[in-house]
């Protein structure tokens, strides 16, 4: 039989063990936790924390989906009103005094929310039609925007 020396005392291997015994802590600190694990609350609690855990990721995936298809859909758009203010353009070029094309570069400009291209167009507009009401309107509504 082999024998070891541990704190001054000569123990066999086999009796080591009933020797450690002795110093274990009381299992009282498991009581709480496992009467915890074979509840039926904390599965529930486990359950509905897994399912809020699951429903946020789900959430969060989706407010990014929309964010980026509407990013996507206002690039298109913002395509589309560029190529009108391209085409209004080359009608400006060919017609100088057309008042109504002005006035849709104008509107185009301030859909983008270039407001000082948006008040170029607009002062073209109104010098060659003073009287111009949606002219106007779009001079208060640019005027607002300074303010």
């Amino acid at each position: 039989m082999k024998f070891l020396i541990f704190n001054q005392f000569l123990i066999s291997k086999f009796s080591l063990k009933k020797y450690f015994k002795r110093f274990k802590f009381p299992k009282i600190y498991r009581f709480f936790t496992d009467r915890l694990e074979h509840s039926s609350f904390f599965k529930i609690y486990i359950a509905f924390a897994i399912a809020i855990f699951v429903l946020a990721i789900f959430s969060s995936l989706l407010m990014i989906s929309t964010g980026i298809e509407e990013k996507q859909s206002a690039e298109a758009q913002n395509k589309r009103v560029e190529k009108q203010i391209t085409f209004w353009q080359g009608v400006v070029k060919k017609y100088t005094n057309y008042r109504d094309g002005y006035f849709e570069l104008s509107v185009l400009e301030y859909r983008l929310k270039n407001f000082t291209k948006s008040e170029y167009y607009l002062q073209k507009t109104l010098y060659l039609d003073p009287g111009f009401k949606e002219g106007l309107k779009l001079q208060i509504l640019l005027d607002n925007r300074r303010s």
